[in-house]
């Protein structure tokens, strides 16, 4: 026990000396009593004596009792922030769990910093301090904002290089942009096309990343979709021309007046490149950013971003649902997805892959049978069976034989994009009045659509977390398809 008396600048000088020497000793939960002015200091989550009383925050006038275990959680954050070991801007709920089991994930540790230090002028009363969406969207407020320049990203310098941990330039909030911090990014097959410039010419260097999820930690002055805090998400594009008939039906993803901006490797209507997800924070157009439902945790919500709205798409423009055959080619990333959300849609669910490798996890997921695609007697027996087939892969498949799987005016979509042309018998197509179709991502309407769906019906991905200095074996590992089923970054190690 460390009894320290003085003034208020004492305890940032000897209650921090005091407790690095405990955690240096691996106590990390010593207990410390601090007096200030011989007055115990104040614990903002902790009980009051008194709950009507109010909490000048005057660096002078700092008043009742913080319990032990949340004084203690407060100081050693200090300490290790002051080490470089804990972000400021991360959630307090990520280090210590008992913020996370009170549901308090959008406490930053900023915010806890902040109460620690003192903020001016808390004139309110006590029992505000335990309301927590107005006590955090208050502290936010007076927290320092973020400047506009530099943001810590992964980024691979050149096509086919190793992605490597960089800055990268994010642009000041305009009046209608959030700036988002971001906690996860998944990592998409197409990433890695982009990279290693397997789908023609990119820009580099490229911070990739179109499957974000994130909390908003300021907006500007004309934004009137979120507030800071809010929980959400960016997909594949941030911009389009918003004047197209496309864009005004809500299909931005097929923007005709110029093409939807991608949110990495494009050019924003300034000129510059678009950075994506793997990356500490990301400024985006309130139009261009949806709503993560509560009921979705934000690492298994992020993957929806793509992989969700990919599959969701075409399954409801195809009209998947009760009494219809809907096969998925794959059962990967996009592929597990499309098997969770087709089942959900009420339709009856079969998944074509190469082997048998992953039968198990196809029919835990929903899938109601299970084929593989080596073996010859799948393209026999199954034979004019589906309504509709969705490809998720990225490598070229038999196109007549997948089509001779369908009934009569049945469609086969890909969602998959393989890096090489393709062979077609237009007869495949022609008997049997078939339909070759191919689908992008969703609008923003149909995304957030998918979201509340995907919430509704209790799922998220399926996902694999890793921290940043993993991502180039993750690639690899996407491409031996390793991975059940998509891998997720944790930004906070960027």
């Amino acid at each position: 026990m460390a009894d320290i008396q003085g003034s208020y600048d004492d305890l940032f000088t000897a209650v921090p000396t005091a407790l690095a020497a405990s955690l240096d000793a691996g106590d990390a939960g010593a207990a410390v009593a601090v007096f200030v002015g011989g007055e115990p200091v104040v614990d903002v989550w902790g009980g009051f004596a008194d709950a009507e009383r109010t909490v000048p925050w005057q660096r002078d006038t700092i008043v009742n009792v913080w319990s032990v275990t949340k004084t203690m959680t407060a100081l050693c954050a200090l300490v290790l922030a002051d080490r470089g070991e804990l972000d400021p801007a991360a959630p307090v709920a990520r280090y210590w769990p008992e913020f996370a089991a009170a549901g308090k994930e959008a406490v930053l540790v900023r915010h806890l910093l902040a109460h620690t230090a003192g903020l001016p002028d808390w004139d309110g009363p006590v029992d505000d301090l335990y309301d927590w969406p107005s006590a955090t969207a208050r502290l936010a407020g007076q927290a320092p904002q973020w400047e506009p320049g530099s943001a810590a990203g992964y980024a691979a310098p050149a096509a086919k290089a190793p992605l490597e941990r960089t800055t990268i330039e994010r642009r000041a909030v305009g009046e209608f942009d959030v700036l988002i911090d971001i906690k996860f990014a998944g990592i998409c097959h197409s990433d890695i096309h982009q990279a290693r410039e397997g789908w023609g010419e990119a820009i580099f260097p490229m911070v990739p990343g179109h499957e974000i999820a994130g909390v908003v930690s300021e907006v500007g002055p004309g934004v009137t979709k979120f507030a800071v805090g809010d929980r959400v998400g960016v997909g594949c594009m941030v911009d389009s021309c918003r004047e197209c008939d496309n864009c005004k039906a809500g299909l931005e993803q097929y923007c005709t007046g110029g093409g939807m901006t991608g949110t990495y490797n494009a050019l924003d209507k300034n000129g510059e490149p678009t950075y994506g997800g793997y990356s500490q924070k990301i400024v985006v157009d309130e139009n261009y950013v949806v709503r993560i439902p509560d009921g979705l945790a934000l690492d298994v919500a992020a993957p929806l971003l793509c992989a969700g709205i990919t599959t969701y798409s075409p399954l409801k423009h195809w009209n998947a649902g009760p009494g219809k055959k809907v096969a998925i080619v794959g059962m990967g990333g996009l592929g597990h997805m499309g098997v969770k959300i087709a089942h959900a849609l009420g339709a009856e669910v079969t998944v074509l892959s190469q082997s048998l490798r992953k039968k198990d996890d196809g029919l835990k997921l929903g899938a109601d049978h299970y084929y593989a695609t080596s073996d010859p007697e799948t393209f026999t027996k199954l034979a004019g069976t589906f309504d509709l087939i969705l490809s998720t892969v990225s490598a070229p498949l038999s196109l007549d034989a997948y089509l001779s799987l369908l009934k009569t005016d049945g469609a086969f979509v890909n969602v998959g994009a393989p890096e090489e042309p393709v062979a077609l018998n237009l007869f495949s197509v022609i008997g049997g009045r078939k339909t070759l179709a191919g689908s992008g991502i969703g609008g923003i309407q149909e995304t957030q659509e998918m979201l509340d769906f995907c919430a509704e019906h209790g799922f998220g991905a399926e996902i694999e977390l890793i921290g940043a200095t993993e991502i180039n074996e993750a690639y690899e590992r996407v491409l031996g398809s390793d991975v059940r089923y998509r891998f997720v970054i944790d930004t906070a190690t960027i």
